[in-house]
């Protein structure tokens, strides 16, 4: 399998091509020198946007500083994942298997691009626009041919309280003329 140091390290660190994270020991024992890697346990750590548990691994930078890696950052930043796409920033698993970070089976994943979007696709998402257009005119229409009390209040400056049945009813009529008026003209 194929082995690469983890940058920064001063490689005391390793990962391997299954996604296997290794901390490399080097001393020597009565004029021995002796080299021992013992596998780093990663974690299970929930996303906080997708709801999905991903692998983190804990490992001391520099000799100084402990920093926390995605097993999936690190595998990509190392290996090549198959289906590389430019500008594709999401990496996932192609089993589902959130514990299995060999480099076949990572993919990298676009968000959703216009550009790739099938026919069907586009039809669907035009009929929804149109949708939601027909309903925003649907309700425009209703609160056009309604006027209560609280917007006849708030066009003359009153409190709803304050505002007399007789002024209201007067109001009302006022601005049902307007809108009349307006539509003959167009």
């Amino acid at each position: 399998m194929i082995t690469h140091y983890i940058k920064d390290t001063s490689e005391q660190y390793s990962i391997r091509e299954d996604g296997k994270i290794f901390r490399n020991y080097k001393y020597s024992n009565k004029r021995k020198k002796l080299f021992i890697k013992r596998e780093v346990k990663s974690t299970a750590v929930k996303h906080n946007t997708c709801h999905l548990s991903i692998l983190r691994v804990r490992l001391h930078i520099n000799s100084t500083h402990r920093k926390s890696f995605t097993i999936k950052s690190l595998m990509s930043k190392y290996f090549n994942i198959s289906n590389y796409i430019e500008n594709a920033t999401n990496i996932y698993h192609i089993d589902g298997d959130y514990t299995n970070c060999h480099r076949l089976n990572l993919a990298y994943k676009t968000f959703w691009n216009r550009e790739h979007e099938s026919l069907k696709q586009k039809e669907r998402r035009a009929k929804d626009v149109e949708k939601y257009r027909e309903m925003g005119r649907k309700s425009d229409r209703k609160s056009k041919k309604d006027i209560d009390k609280r917007y006849a209040a708030n066009i003359l400056g009153l409190k709803t309280s304050e505002l007399p049945e007789d002024l209201y009813q007067l109001k009302k009529i006022n601005l049902q003329n307007k809108r009349l008026l307006k539509q003959k003209q167009l």
